[in-house]
């Protein structure tokens, strides 16, 4: 009976109100990230940057993982949307 009784006054010293929030603001959280996300994905739609003479010819010779940045084989510095930089 005692150990109930003790179990009775931890539950009631609980502030309840910190639980229910945590789905409330992690729910807000995961909407923030994705739509930060989607953002990036797709905007902007044209380059963004400077251009740099001489970099289209030397970007021809750089390996082919740095060739995908976005603007690099162009002669470029800055960004573009992932996908519209990969479209035809």
């Amino acid at each position: 009976m005692e150990a109930i009784d003790g179990a009775a006054a931890w539950l009631g010293e609980i502030d309840w109100v910190h639980f229910a929030t945590i789905p409330l603001f992690t729910g807000v959280v995961g909407w923030l990230i994705n739509w930060s996300g989607l953002i990036m994905l797709f905007s902007p739609v044209r380059f963004r940057g400077i251009r740099v003479r001489g970099l289209a010819p030397l970007a021809r010779v750089l390996p082919r993982k740095v060739q995908e940045v976005p603007g690099l084989l162009h002669g470029g510095i800055g960004w573009q949307g992932i996908v519209p930089a990969r479209a035809a």
